[in-house]
């Protein structure tokens, strides 16, 4: 895709069955879903390949569907705007954790229960638990989402209506991270700056504007 400069993106407001037309218009087409949500919000988004362009489709409670469209090689910029503004809203910090900490695997039971005694504030069964599964202190990242994760991000890529790859990532109370199972099963987390979270996205949609090429 050959970059483009000074070629601008345009929005517009969509009436209720223009945006419903121009949704399934491209689920036919390679396309991006993409899901933002908080405790309070969501935000919903759907990317098209058009050619060498771009249209983004995204429905607003209460307000009419906003369309952009633009050169292939601002969709990045686009959706990566998502980022920061879920940190601006619920107020998230950045990650200052030690890594070291999100290295624990844990059986997916096991986080589970320890999740459940963490929000209970039980200290004396969360000791005796710790020591059963054999980790010396409560990961931080249990911790956090003992209490629910302050917002989700996910991101999927559909080509002839296959799901080709998605991703999904969670900002808890320290900053931003994704979960993921190991070969056995367990589950750890790892931590991600803002700056990885919108390269992931970036990654994303210049994978959907190379979906097809040879």
């Amino acid at each position: 895709m050959t970059a483009t400069v000074g070629v601008p993106v345009h929005s517009n407001a969509l009436g209720h069955a223009d945006a419903a037309a121009l949704a399934s218009a491209l689920r036919r087409l390679p396309h991006l879903a993409l899901h933002a949500s908080t405790a309070t919000r969501s935000v919903t988004a759907l990317a098209g390949r058009t050619g060498e362009d771009f249209a983004l489709l995204t429905p607003r409670r209460g307000r009419p569907s906003l369309l952009t469209r633009g050169p292939g090689d601002q969709l990045g910029r686009e959706l990566t705007r998502v980022v920061p503004a879920m940190q601006e809203l619920v107020g998230a910090v950045e990650m200052r954790a030690p890594t070291a900490s999100a290295d624990v695997s844990l059986g997916p039971g096991d986080a589970l229960a320890l999740a459940e005694l963490a929000r209970r504030g039980d200290q004396s069964r969360l000791d005796v638990a710790l020591a059963e599964v054999g980790v010396p202190g409560l990961p931080w990242w249990i911790s956090d989402f003992a209490w629910g994760a302050r917002a989700q991000l996910s991101i999927a890529l559909v080509v002839d209506g296959e799901w080709r790859a998605s991703t999904s990532m969670q900002l808890l109370e320290r900053g931003w991270g994704c979960l993921h199972a190991d070969e056995s099963g367990d589950i750890g987390f790892a931590p991600l700056t803002a700056e990885r979270v919108q390269a992931r996205v970036g990654t994303f949609s210049r994978l959907l504007m190379g979906a097809g090429d040879d």
